[in-house]
């Protein structure tokens, strides 16, 4: 392929990359997951047919390393060889490879700056189609595009919270623009009715304000969060909103130590018991995929079992960790939150270092806050997304290529 019609091409794969990972997964939906699958199957093709370096640092080997990881803990715990076949629901590991050797080829010095634009309109665009949804049209829950409640508003939180990225370039008259990240992230979580979103926000928001702004910024803004969580919440209240009612209601019942009356969160705690139970049965290579559920339906009370029987996971990520691989499974967990982290903070001192080790962290305060109550890391979307913003953080969110 001739080197300029081959520019060309790197650069319109990288920016279908970057737009589908944040934008427009607002309008992809749960296709998004499938999107980004082809995306990186482009990608590998154009590296292998230009003979282009693949770059594949710490990073690649170790997601390469929990593939391979997950696959021999199904085959151990595989009752017939198909249960090893679970492990393509974690692909998204191998689609690192690709994604991050291309997107390295496309670092420049205003990356950081352009991911928080996106950002900022993947998070706009989700709250225009709720308002839609929610006013315009009358649903009792936005739902978004090809997609459901809860994971219209967990991908509105991530992309509202990485526009505060924006807020770092001092240069930028405009950066305090990039606040409304997180406002646009609210208005998706209020429209869609999404608890999981709703208990993430306040924590995700901690986080990134202790990162994004000055120290002598953060008292004022931390009190400012607190105002508008405790004011939503009084909102809520006053509105009639049956689930955010709900929400605030169980909080008290288990502060104070009595049954809780949302059925929801009763089965969630039944699951919670069983899951830990039948970790312990097999506390070091787990249950296999395959048969995570089936281990811990056995275990809960019998009037319960028909409601959880359908569920696909045990609505928690450490848990799901734990049962599905054992103590195996829960360092692959730890492994694979931990590795951007370390990596943003060894990572070159450029000039967008900073931007990089906010970004990460709130990609890992997103994932493990909405992980405590629904799955993240083990739901394809949210591996997929996972997978591509880590490597749009560390790989293109860098000053050129030679900083990788």
């Amino acid at each position: 392929m001739p080197s300029n019609t081959r520019g060309i091409a790197e650069r319109l794969l990288i920016a279908a990359i970057v737009l589908a990972a944040l934008p427009l997964n607002a309008l992809f939906g749960l296709l998004t997951t499938y999107v980004l699958a082809v995306l990186a199957l482009l990608a590998a093709a154009l590296l292998l047919w230009n003979r282009l370096p693949w770059r594949a640092g710490t990073d690649t080997k170790i997601l390469l390393a929990v593939f391979v990881t997950l696959g021999v803990l199904f085959a151990l715990t595989a009752q017939k060889p198909t249960d090893t076949l679970s492990v393509v629901n974690f692909a998204a590991f191998v689609a690192y490879a690709p994604l991050g050797a291309l997107l390295w080829r496309g670092a420049a010095p205003e990356n950081a700056r352009r991911v928080a634009m996106l950002a900022l309109v993947g998070a706009a665009l989700p709250a225009l189609i709720a308002t839609i949804q929610a006013i315009g049209l009358g649903q009792e829950r936005a739902i978004g595009l090809a997609s459901d409640p809860i994971r219209f508003a967990d991908n509105a939180v991530i992309c509202g919270f990485l526009a505060l990225l924006g807020c770092l370039d001092a240069r930028d008259r405009w950066r305090w623009v990039y606040l409304a990240g997180p406002v646009f992230a609210l208005v998706v979580i209020l429209f869609t009715g999404t608890r999981i979103a709703m208990v993430a926000f306040p924590i995700v928001g901690a986080v990134a304000l202790l990162t994004a702004v000055p120290a002598r910024a953060r008292l004022p803004l931390l009190a400012l969060l607190v105002v508008v969580v405790v004011a939503t919440g009084f909102a809520v209240m006053n509105s009639g909103h049956a689930r955010f009612v709900s929400l605030i209601e169980t909080v008290n019942q288990l502060a104070a130590g009595i049954p809780v009356t949302d059925n929801s969160v009763r089965i969630r705690i039944e699951l919670y018991d069983g899951a830990w139970r039948a970790f312990l049965q097999s506390p070091l290579i787990g249950h296999g995929w395959r048969h995570m559920m089936p281990s811990v339906i056995a275990l809960i009370p019998e009037a319960d079992r028909a409601y959880v029987s359908g569920l696909p996971h045990l609505h928690n990520d450490v848990l799901n960790f734990m049962v599905f691989g054992g103590l195996v499974g829960l360092a692959l967990y730890v492994t694979l939150l931990a590795l951007p982290l370390v990596l943003a903070l060894r990572s070159p001192a450029d000039s967008q270092k900073r931007q990089r080790v906010m970004g990460v962290i709130v990609l890992v305060a997103s994932y493990i806050s909405m992980g405590l109550t629904d799955t993240m890391l083990s739901f394809e979307l949210h591996t997929m997304l996972y997978v591509a913003l880590t490597a749009i953080l560390l790989r293109f969110c860098r000053d050129g290529e030679a900083a990788a």
